[in-house]
């Protein structure tokens, strides 16, 4: 944005883009390209890294959009969800533009650098890191539900197919005990006991 007529950057952020065939004989993995990122952040003086990602699509507990624990301010982020989290971002520079020009804010002036940067990260804290902690942790209870959801599923219709094979069954052991001849002569007694 512009100060004074300087232009000042207010955030900035390294992406990496990853994808793989379907039929691709080496699977990577997210963690695999962290270390290169990282490099390429600081090498490029980036506030955040970002990995946008379609690998490990079938891993337990994927979530959208996750903080990637071992590196500072470095994200994993689905492609559909990558405009949604440089929206996050540019918002919440925006934020941190208004800690910094607020004309009505009159101590602001009197704040250390120092003071400025702890203020803009509990903003960080607040609007993205506690909130995707939060969406990740829900999306491992929703994983976890549809997990038991899945193998009750799974041992109700195994109960099914057995109560299903074991009625068949007791059907078909009927059947082949079943003899018309019998019923024959049971009838053909009843009808000389009448006459």
């Amino acid at each position: 944005y512009l100060n004074n007529d300087k232009e000042m950057e207010l955030s900035s952020v390294c992406c990496e883009m990853k994808n793989e065939g379907v039929d691709s004989k080496t699977k990577k993995k997210n963690a695999d390209h962290y270390e290169k990122l990282d490099k390429d952040r600081h090498k490029k003086n980036c506030e955040y890294a970002l990995l946008v990602s379609e690998l490990e699509w079938n891993s337990n507990n994927d979530t959208p959009i996750r903080k990637v624990r071992e590196y500072e301010k470095m994200y994993v982020v689905r492609p559909q969800y990558f405009i949604t989290f440089l929206s996050l971002i540019t918002s919440l520079a925006s934020k941190y533009r208004l800690i910094l020009t607020d004309q009505h804010q009159k101590d602001l002036n009197l704040k250390s650098s120092q003071d400025l940067m702890d203020e803009f990260d509990k903003l960080k804290n607040t609007y993205i890191e506690k909130p995707l902690q939060n969406l990740e942790k829900k999306i491992k209870e929703i994983l976890t539900n549809t997990d038991a959801i899945t193998k009750a599923n799974q041992k109700i219709k195994e109960l099914c197919d057995s109560l299903l094979e074991k009625e068949i069954s007791a059907m078909m052991d009927k059947m082949e005990r079943f003899d018309i001849r019998k019923i024959a002569r049971k009838l053909n007694t009843i009808e000389k006991e009448i006459e």
